[in-house]
């Protein structure tokens, strides 16, 4: 058997591997319950805080290198098949980019994909008539809130502070990082997100301090476990209003966010009425994170619908119907 054949049998089982690793977590949910207690959830506390200790985020530097690595292997891939005037430098290329490829599959399958199936139950969507009162509460708490928030750095801080109120082991300092090129955030339309391969919550630091709070912990929330965004959302509501202070009213502002959103697509009348109940500083704070630009609402895509996390992956706004509903006792 010669070493092509051996390759691709090894890429072939190590693909079968993940597949049924997969398989187990979605269909059998004490497998991804007993993994995420006794491996993923471990594992992502040290990771996270080797990682802290880097200023930057190290995902960045990672997906940088990499790029290069098949920039270059690539270019050299071509030159070869140039010189040689035969495809098979561009074969060892793909089995290359191949082994790198299931390498960051085989990441996600074991530090991410299992904690899907270890919790979230769906939240009832809210009535026009809720989420219209649930704007007019949220504006009328803000409208008697301070709205004085921190700089970039200390918003991250402030995150990492408000996430300790959900309980588990404590976050360390460096948890929470503004991307240092937040141009690839924006093309994505991404506030945030988390890398289970550095175990980071990253952010674009170019948004408002009012909204990173929220959005950090939100993140943060993430790292702890609960991989479904409407529940991190819910349980980074709920740590940010137990945080107090600035947490509070970030947490607040985004939850308007949401609601609003909602609203805008449900009632325009209802939508101006509410905004005209803003005071002068909430209308600029909420404004300034583009609260009036609404919310598109995502819909999963085709390889998140086969794997069974569609509707986990892209339910933000669960937070309004769960506050809208009564859930929250705050």
């Amino acid at each position: 058997m010669n070493r092509r054949v051996l390759v691709r049998a090894a890429e072939c089982a190590a693909l079968s591997l993940i597949a049924l690793w997969m398989a187990a977590c979605r269909f059998l949910p004490g497998v991804a319950k007993w993994w995420m207690d006794a491996a993923t959830l471990p594992a992502s506390e040290r990771l996270s805080r080797l990682s802290a200790h880097a200023p930057f985020p190290l995902l960045e530097v990672a997906a940088l290198a990499a790029a290069l690595v098949m920039a270059l292997g690539l270019a050299r891939a071509l030159w070869r098949c140039a010189r040689s005037r035969c495809l098979r430098p561009l074969g060892r290329f793909g089995r290359v980019a191949t082994g790198m490829a299931l390498a960051l599959l085989a990441g996600y399958a074991l530090m991410w994909y299992p904690a899907y199936f270890t919790a979230s139950a769906d939240v009832p969507a809210a009535t026009d008539a809720q989420v219209a009162a649930l704007c007019e509460a949220l504006i009328e708490r803000l409208n008697g809130a301070a709205l004085s928030f921190p700089t970039v750095e200390g918003a991250l801080r402030e995150a990492e502070r408000a996430a300790c109120f959900a309980g588990g082991e404590a976050v360390p300092a460096g948890a929470v990082k503004a991307a240092r090129y937040p141009e690839w955030m924006r093309a994505l339309g991404a506030a945030g997100l988390y890398s289970p391969w550095t175990a980071e919550a990253i952010v674009d630091g170019g948004a408002s301090p009012a909204a990173l709070i929220f959005t950090g912990c939100h993140e943060l929330m993430h790292l702890k476990g609960i991989a479904d965004e409407g529940w991190a959302n819910i349980a980074a509501w709920t740590a940010c209003r137990r945080a107090g202070g600035a947490a509070a009213e970030s947490a607040d502002l985004w939850a308007l966010r949401y609601a609003m959103s909602a609203l805008c697509a449900a009632d325009g009348a209802a939508w101006r009425a509410c905004a005209a109940q803003m005071d002068d500083r909430l209308f600029e704070v909420f404004g300034g994170m583009n609260g009036f630009a609404g919310l598109v609402r995502r819909e999963p895509g085709a390889v998140a619908a086969m794997a069974g996390i569609g509707g986990a992956s892209v339910r933000y706004d669960a937070l309004v119907g769960w506050l809208a509903g009564g859930f929250a006792q705050d």
